[in-house]
């Protein structure tokens, strides 16, 4: 008996040889098929699924003659890909590649008379010029990350009849392409070749990042911070400052939110890593200590509020506010890095916490000012 947690619902399929898992829309969002059982010998032994009551299902096996051990064998269907320009004829999946994480595909009679990479896929005036296509997975979510054309496109050069591609590298064969070249890098103008075919290289770029948003945040690090660039499909970590940041979500192939890391004040170079490679060093990220408060002056007055004071410490620069026993100061002006001035507010007497509040935190907490009741006269003789 098998059971599922959460709120995915097995259904076995008409075959008895797979089950699908949908989620509470009825949509299927993964496949287990080809379900397969064989013994010590190697012997194929019959098998099914079976319902089995609300989120469970039972894997039966007649193991009547078998020699233990026995071995179950489902595969997993994770994704079902398709071009981002499907249309009719296209021979989309003639050829395919792997490596790791990325997966080619070639459609050897697609039609647009687009060039190189992530051109114009709308126009189908290049008959049969064909296109293959680059996903990346990322986690277990596969995504289309390149659209390529050869870099002359003809008519019938069924460019994506073969693919091929390890680590960062793909190759695209095009058997029908015409140009008399030779060599590398030749002139591919003059079609007096007919059919002499042609094969194509491209390189999958590592990342680059161009922003991050905020672009500063406290040395105790938990901010969260947005990061621009480019080719971030399939990354498989960020750093900042060396150090990794956490809850990385790739939000598309320019955006990747996440969490920023503890790390000493200064500047640090965020990096974020795909199956491709790292984007270089940079400054993009400053991390900026929490400030401290050593002093007031002066150092006590009235529960009215409204005295003028003087505050000193470290880290100041930047200061978004100042609380004085929990209730907001007024008439804040950052003097400068270990010095701001402000009024303070109404308060019970009694002694109170200074804090200032900066990108990098606030100070902890202290004693340093005393709220002092103004006296009242009971009587007079």
């Amino acid at each position: 008996m098998l059971a599922t947690r959460g709120t995915l619902k097995p259904v076995v399929a008409a075959d008895a040889l797979g089950v699908g898992f949908q989620d509470g829309a009825g949509a299927t969002v993964l496949n287990y098929v080809g379900l397969k059982v064989w013994d010590a010998d190697g012997t194929v032994l019959a098998s099914r699924f079976e319902p089995a009551g609300e989120g469970s299902f039972r894997l039966v096996v007649d193991e009547r003659s078998a020699r233990y051990p026995i071995t179950i064998d489902p595969v997993a269907q994770q994704a079902y890909l398709k071009a981002s320009n499907t249309s009719q004829f296209d021979q989309f999946g003639q050829s395919v590649a792997v490596s790791g994480d990325t997966v080619v595909v070639g459609a050897y009679q697609e039609a647009s008379n687009a060039t190189g990479v992530g051109g114009d896929q709308a126009d189908n005036s290049a008959l049969l010029s064909g296109a293959a296509y680059v996903f990346t997975r990322s986690g277990s979510t596969w995504s289309q990350q390149a659209y390529l054309k050869a870099s002359n496109t003809g008519a019938s050069d069924k460019f994506g009849w073969s693919v091929a591609v390890s680590g960062d590298t793909v190759v695209v064969g095009a058997f029908l392409e015409d140009s008399n070249a030779t060599g590398v890098g030749g002139n591919q103008a003059d079609n007096s070749a007919t059919d002499s075919g042609a094969a194509y290289v491209f390189t999958i770029p590592p990342p680059t990042v161009t922003a991050i948003s905020p672009a500063s945040g406290t040395t105790l690090g938990s901010a969260s911070v947005t990061l621009t660039g480019t080719d971030f499909t399939g990354a498989t970590g960020v750093t900042i400052g060396g150090t990794a940041a956490t809850s990385v979500v790739v939000v598309s192939a320019t955006s990747i939110t996440c969490t920023t890391p503890s790390h000493a004040a200064g500047t640090a170079s965020v990096v974020v890593t795909t199956p491709y490679g790292s984007n270089g060093a940079n400054t993009l990220y400053t991390f900026v200590a929490p400030p401290t408060v050593t002093g007031i002056s002066p150092a006590s007055g009235t529960t009215l509020g409204g005295a003028s004071v003087t505050l000193t410490g470290t880290g100041f620069t930047g200061a978004t506010a100042v609380t004085i026993g929990g209730t907001a100061a007024t008439s804040v002006v950052v003097v400068n890095a270990t010095s701001i001035t402000c009024t303070t507010p109404a308060h019970a007497a009694g002694t109170a916490s200074v804090v200032v509040t900066t990108v990098g935190g606030s100070n902890a907490g202290n004693t340093l000012y005393t709220f002092v009741a103004p006296p009242t006269v009971t009587a007079i003789s």
